[in-house]
């Protein structure tokens, strides 16, 4: 059973007791995988005895790569993000059910609609698995909204797959050699706001971080105090704000002020190696200098 309440995170966090149980958060464990065709070299570090993170994924930028996560529960696994393609999608799954096979339900955490985090959640959908995101990203998931959005604005009814694909590859074949069969839908279950989410004895926050998107969401896991960011945080490179405005800056820097308040051993980002939580100011200090050099 999932069960979903709202939250005042930060009133709630200042009131928790977080118990340190020894050998929950054990060494940092890291192991380096070739990936199979698309999924790129990725490696998974143990974070806990219940979760990993899944870094370095396939990403169509010259030396770019994403990040994806799962956890898991008595019964159940909950992965964070899709990865870009099938391929990416069917490597997390894969290693998730390696290291806890037999689970009977599985939960997927959108955190938003960039390519690089959604274009793996057919893999996923097709298995069962519930989806789960913020209200904004539908209509990049719902294919007919999209296009509908488009048509209006370009005088072009394509999907959101097929805008990605002309902009990134050289032909249709190459985009669908690497992305495989993109198969992209409405959530499951869509939310406004910050909540709690249950999955038997698991309990994540989620979190609504706007600024590097407008549906952009965080998890926190209190009991091992790891923050998947996203792309609220980059670790090793510059923040990357798509549409730049001096709000959307603003929206960014506030959203990190914000989730600074956690007790955070842990950041998982978007992009880059899992780091310590002083992260989170060095991305507080990059986008104020970006901000600065945008409104001059």
């Amino acid at each position: 059973m999932i069960l979903f309440s709202n939250i005042s995170w930060i009133s709630m966090f200042r009131k928790t007791r977080i118990w340190l149980i020894i050998g929950v958060f054990g060494l940092l464990f890291t192991c380096s995988i070739r990936g199979n065709k698309h999924s790129g070299s990725y490696r998974i570090e143990k974070l806990a005895q219940h979760l990993y993170a899944v870094i370095d994924l396939y990403h169509p930028s010259p030396g770019g790569t994403v990040n994806a996560a799962f956890l898991a529960t008595q019964n159940s696994l909950v992965f964070i993000d899709a990865g870009m393609n099938r391929d990416s999608a069917e490597a997390i799954w894969t290693e998730a059910y390696k290291r806890f096979p037999g689970k009977t339900k599985n939960y997927l955490i959108l955190t938003h609609f960039h390519c690089d985090h959604t274009f793996g959640m057919g893999f996923f959908k097709a298995r069962g698995t519930k989806v789960i995101a913020h209200r904004e990203i539908d209509p990049w998931l719902d294919q007919e909204k999209f296009k509908k959005r488009l048509l209006k604005t370009t005088g072009k009814a394509w999907t959101f797959p097929q805008v990605i694909a002309f902009e990134t590859y050289r032909s249709a074949e190459e985009a669908e050699k690497i992305l495989g069969q993109v198969e992209l839908s409405s959530p499951d279950v869509l939310i406004t706001q910050d909540q709690v989410i249950e999955v038997e004895e698991l309990k994540l926050s989620v979190l609504h971080v706007p600024g590097h998107s407008l549906d952009l969401l965080a998890v926190y896991e209190p009991l091992s105090r790891t923050l998947f960011a996203s792309d609220l945080v980059y670790s090793g490179q510059e923040p990357f704000l798509h549409d730049k405005t001096k709000t959307g800056f603003e929206d960014w820097i506030a959203s990190l002020k914000r989730i600074r308040e956690l007790p955070i051993m842990k950041v998982v980002p978007g992009h880059g190696p899992v780091s310590e939580k002083n992260v989170i100011d060095e991305n507080i200090r990059r986008l104020e200098l970006q901000l600065q050099k945008f409104i001059k």
